[in-house]
C-alpha cells in the first residue's frame, strides 16, 4: 500500500508483537525496518517510501507481522484442469540476508529435498485456500521450526525471472510455458 493510514488500520486488526516495514519492490536499499509500535511505523514510513519511489518508481510499502525464520520464494504456476486447479512448483529459492536485513543472495533449492517438498505442499494448499485457479505466482514463505511454513505474501508474476530466462536459453524451452503445456501436470 502507499497509504500509512491503511497500514495503521491493518495493525489495529492484526495485533502482533512486532512488524516488518519494507518496500514492495525488491532491491531498494532502505529497510526493512522492525517496528514494535504504531509510532515507529509512522516515523519510518516516509523514509522507506521515499527510497522505494526513488529507486523503483513505486512508492508501495509492505507492512507484515515480523516472522522469524529462514525465508524462501516459491514460484508456482497453476492451470485449471477438469478436476479443478492444478498447481506446480517451478522453483524454490532460499533467501540469504545481510546483517542489515537487505537481501544478499538467493540459492535455488533441490526440488526433491525434504524442506522443498514441505514448502511445496504447504504453498499448494495455500493456493487452494486462496482460490487461485490459473497463472504464475511467486509466494514469499518463512519457515519457523516451531510453526512450520508461514505464507508472508503471494503475488502475480508479471515477468519472467532471470532463472527462467537462463533455463529457457539452456533448454530452448520456456519453463512457464512448459508447465502450462502440461509437461509438469501429467
Amino acid at each position: 500500500t502507499t497509504s500509512l493510514a491503511e497500514a495503521l488500520e491493518w495493525t489495529d486488526c492484526h495485533q502482533a508483537s512486532a512488524y516488518l516495514l519494507s518496500s514492495a519492490a525488491v532491491g531498494v536499499p532502505a529497510g526493512p525496518i522492525n517496528c514494535h509500535t504504531e509510532q515507529q511505523i509512522t516515523s519510518a514510513w516516509p523514509q522507506i517510501q521515499q527510497a522505494a519511489y526513488h529507486h523503483s518508481g513505486d512508492a508501495s510499502l509492505v507492512l507484515r507481522e515480523l516472522v522469524e525464520g529462514r525465508q524462501y520464494v516459491v514460484d508456482t504456476v497453476t492451470q485449471l484442469g477438469p478436476d479443478g486447479p492444478r498447481h506446480a512448483v517451478t522453483g524454490i529459492w532460499a533467501h540469504h540476508h545481510a546483517p542489515t536485513g537487505l537481501l544478499d543472495r538467493t540459492d535455488l533449492l533441490h526440488r526433491h529435498g525434504l524442506l522443498a517438498r514441505r514448502l511445496s505442499l504447504y504453498v499448494c494448499r495455500a493456493l487452494d485456500t486462496l482460490g487461485v485457479t490459473s497463472g504464475p505466482l511467486s509466494c514469499h514463505v518463512a519457515f519457523e521450526p516451531e510453526r512450520g511454513p508461514v505464507l508472508l505474501s503471494a503475488s502475480v508474476v508479471t515477468h519472467r525471472s532471470r532463472a527462467d530466462e537462463a533455463v529457457w536459453k539452456i533448454t530452448g524451452r520456456d519453463p512457464i510455458d512448459a508447465h502450462l503445456d502440461g509437461a509438469f501436470f501429467a
